[in-house]
């Protein structure tokens, strides 16, 4: 699923050799939302503001109203390896993309009035939902007390307004509801470990929040 805060294209050039992958990629990647679904999953979202659950949602075909063992079964997440962008920058100091951010002589990543937003992700670890908000109080299209709505009716962040007044790109606020989880973690809840769906998850969100 490819979304835009405003116009993008996904453009994506590479050539391929045994054992290697050379690819180009641009700051006009779009958007893309990813579910790994069940197993041990590694994900590349690549550029974009990407909303990524690492297992499963409960938003399509794996929903029930009275979870079963077969559903959950289907649901079972694994130890997943996930990269917001395309895993090519994971170093301390890495500013991602040269045209949204670049490296300072304190070794700071100095970011450009689009670089906070555009490559901002959302990551779930294991199950769950992730939700792109467009309205407060039940009304869509409305914005909190001193909101702005963007361009493409989502809610934004004060401190982006203000922030960045300069700034042609979003970030895009987001809900999570996390799925088949022990509230607190199997220790708090004394158990004797991870729980069938919940297993350990290496993240990187590269550049944005």
């Amino acid at each position: 699923m490819i979304t835009g805060e405003t116009a993008t294209t996904l453009t994506l050039s590479g050539s391929f050799t045994p054992g290697s992958m050379v690819a180009t990629l641009v700051a006009t990647d779009g958007q893309a939302y990813v579910e790994g679904g069940r197993g041990n999953n590694t994900i590349f979202a690549n550029q974009g503001q990407n909303d990524i659950v690492g297992g499963n949602s409960d938003m399509f075909s794996l929903k029930q109203t009275i979870p079963s063992s077969v559903l959950l079964g289907l649901r079972a997440s694994g130890s997943n390896l996930i990269f917001g962008g395309s895993g090519n920058n994971v170093g301390y100091g890495d500013c991602t993309n040269s045209a949204f951010s670049s490296l300072n002589s304190v070794f700071e990543c100095v970011t450009t009035p689009n670089g906070h937003a555009h490559d901002s992700n959302v990551i779930l670890a294991n199950n769950g939902d992730i939700f792109r908000l467009v309205g407060t109080s039940g009304h869509v299209g409305q914005a909190p007390a001193s909101g702005v709505i963007s361009p493409l009716g989502y809610l934004t962040f004060n401190y982006d307004i203000s922030g960045y007044p300069t700034a042609t790109e979003r970030i895009i606020p987001r809900a999570v509801t996390p799925l088949d989880s022990t509230p607190g973690g199997p220790d708090l809840a004394g158990q004797a470990g991870s729980g069938p769906l919940e297993r350990p998850a290496w993240r990187h969100a590269p550049a944005g929040f």
